[in-house]
């Protein structure tokens, strides 16, 4: 058996491509040998920055003599069509038999050595594969970026062959990479993985192989995996130079982290200041990375002094610098300033948590941040600064921490939860009500996804607070927005964040989240929709049953006088406060009364079953437990 190793190099290509075609590229593959017969292949492949490669093991040396039946028109077929498709196949009505019908002829595939067929193999390989993108640079064939370099090599010996659609013959070498274009042979993958690893180029486990190059180096450090993979996915090689950092930059952590993001290094932390820079490179240096190391220490230092004088002076302005600020910036078109967006917030917070001096102080700071410097060369700190503004200006360690939270998005508190649902809820009312509505294919504010964690939010703060009705909450943030002068069109709103709601409570609940599906009243949702999921299913079922029994009467409001003599049970039921227990009481008296009793003929009866199944409908749409049960 033998062994086929492709390789194609091309342009460097995006990370969230590799990722997600690494599979289609080995079905591209085991598709093409399925049509030439070429069974039990072993297939090996990767997707990095430059290489698409498949090694294919286990072939064989040729391939046996094939014939199937090609199906042509129907006999009845005028000639025309016939004559198609014999010129489609080059054959002669001579070559054709019928079947059921229809012209038949049988396709004979000759015998073939494999190594013959291997150019057409790979360049079917290369047409196969379709990317979601391609791009075209004169060639007649697209491709994800432009091919640069092919190899083929079959049982350690390179085939040589020309591709039209691409113009580019094949290469009877490899290269390390596309600038120096050093040379390589390999004859089989094992060879080639080895050689590439000899230049650090890492086709399998790159993650942990440069973890473990790095605490060769210095094995007292410890690396997150997810800050080499924001580095390799840039690169293809990694070599590894480690330097001593004297960091005299007086900045907050985080403001470091950001500079850091999306370079070709890692910085070693020791509390807030930078100890160690690790600096990965795609090529090894000569000089073992010195003078690598002090212009990657010098430019370092510049962005960090940048980032120094961005953060010194957004400090240095007092709150009637930024209230300015902010009554001079846009929120939205239409929707007012930043200022106004914070009178709006502040508003809300003093109306339902009046007497709560740190939240109300958050939500006048909260926006202050969107006219700092620092949030406007790293939006990423948005809100973080806003923490920091606080701690400057003095304000109390709950204020600050409110502040934190919003830009951690872990909450611990019911301020931070509440600011932070008042605050997507302003954005979600505005953006709608200026007209910018989702579709099924565009989204481009997210209003769907802030729907969805304001829901979130609710849910997770549950246990914490009591809180009102999410219609309170709109229709006061409405009436800010009116008093401002700023008009909205909210139609279809409420029903969309239902929808929204109904998603939610079925990714959570189940099918069950049905018996909640109009209602907006998201704690009693949740609290009903907790106590129904941990009740007996079977007395759900009779409750269920009964409801739907119910439904059947023509029942109507008597506003008659009670029977209690005949009724003591049912009237004393019906006065307790309702729950799931109390309806399961109510179901099994109510089908014994309905089994005894002629409802038609007895008023008294008919009223407290209305009653009863207006008791019902106002916890849940139990008509629909039937359908969220299967």
């Amino acid at each position: 058996m033998s062994e086929l190793l492709f390789e194609i190099m091309c342009e460097q290509m995006p990370s969230e491509f590799r990722k997600t075609n690494l599979h289609k590229w080995n079905s591209c593959i085991q598709e093409t040998l399925n049509k030439y017969h070429i069974k039990d292949a072993n297939i090996i492949s990767y997707i990095t920055n430059n290489r698409v490669i498949a090694s294919i093991q286990n072939l064989p040396i040729s391939l046996p003599e094939t014939a199937k039946e090609v199906k042509g028109p129907k006999i009845e077929a005028e000639k025309i069509i016939l004559e198609k498709f014999l010129n489609k196949y080059g054959k002669s009505e001579s070559d054709l038999f019928t079947k059921e019908g229809h012209y038949f002829f049988i396709q004979k595939t000759p015998s073939a050595k494999i190594v013959d067929i291997i150019p057409t193999l790979c360049s079917d390989f290369i047409k196969s594969m379709q990317w979601n993108k391609v791009m075209f640079w004169g060639q007649k064939l697209g491709w994800l970026r432009p091919i640069s370099r092919i190899t083929s090599i079959f049982n350690n010996s390179p085939v040589l062959w020309y591709m039209e659609e691409i113009d580019l013959h094949s290469s009877s070498s490899f290269i390390f990479d596309l600038i120096k274009k050093e040379e390589f042979t390999a004859g089989c993958l094992k060879d080639y993985l080895h050689i590439l690893e000899s230049k650090n180029i890492f086709l399998e486990n790159k993650n942990e192989k440069i973890i473990n190059q790095i605490q060769n180096v210095q094995n007292s450090i410890v690396i997150d995996q997810n800050d080499i993979l924001s580095i390799n996915d840039k690169i293809e090689a990694c070599n590894i130079y480690i330097a001593e950092y004297e960091d005299n930059i007086n900045i907050p952590k985080e403001i470091k982290v950001n500079i850091l993001n999306g370079q070709q290094h890692l910085a070693i932390f020791n509390g807030n200041d930078i100890k160690k820079l690790i600096i990965i490179s795609e090529y090894k240096m000569d000089d073992n990375g010195k003078e690598l190391i002090l212009n990657t220490i010098k430019t370092l230092n510049s962005r960090l002094y940048d980032g120094l004088f961005l953060y010194t002076r957004d400090m240095s302005h007092n709150l009637d610098y930024y209230i300015h600020k902010l009554k001079d910036t846009n929120f939205y078109p239409n929707l007012g300033t930043l200022y106004d967006k914070t009178d709006r917030v502040t508003a809300c917070v003093k109306e339902f948590l009046p007497n709560n001096k740190d939240i109300i102080d958050a939500s006048q700071l909260l926006q202050t941040d969107l006219c700092m410097q620092v949030v406007d060369e790293m939006p990423e700190l948005q809100c973080l600064m806003s923490y920091f503004y606080a701690k400057k200006l003095n304000s109390s360690s709950s204020t600050s921490q409110i502040l934190l939270e919003q830009y951690t998005g872990v909450f611990s508190s019911f301020e931070s939860y509440f600011l932070n649902i008042i605050t997507q809820l302003d954005s979600i009312i505005g953006f709608w009500g200026a007209g910018n509505r989702p579709t099924g294919s565009s989204d481009p504010l997210a209003i769907r996804r802030k729907c969805l964690k304001i829901i979130d939010n609710l849910y997770q703060a549950r246990a914490l607070f009591t809180y009102e009705n999410i219609h309170v909450y709109i229709e006061k943030l409405l009436t800010l927005f009116d008093q401002q002068q700023i008009k909205l069109d909210m139609s279809g709103f409420l029903e969309y964040f239902q929808k929204r709601l109904n998603y939610y409570l079925n990714e959570k609940y189940g099918m069950i989240a049905l018996l909640m599906s109009n209602d907006l009243d998201l704690q009693l949702s949740f609290k009903k929709l907790d106590e129904i999921a941990k009740f007996d299913k079977a007395k759900l079922e009779k409750i269920a049953n009964v409801y739907k029994r119910l439904l059947g009467f023509n029942l109507v409001k008597q506003n008659l006088i009670a029977d209690t003599n005949k009724y003591t049970k049912l009237i004393s039921l019906l006065n307790v406060e309702s729950s799931l227990d109390n309806f399961y009481e109510l179901s099994n008296e109510v089908e014994s009364l309905i089994m005894t009793n002629f409802v038609d003929q007895d008023v008294h009866l008919q009223d407290l079953l209305f009653q009863i199944k207006n008791k019902f409908s106002t916890y849940a749409q139990w008509d629909k437990y039937e359908i969220s049960n299967n």
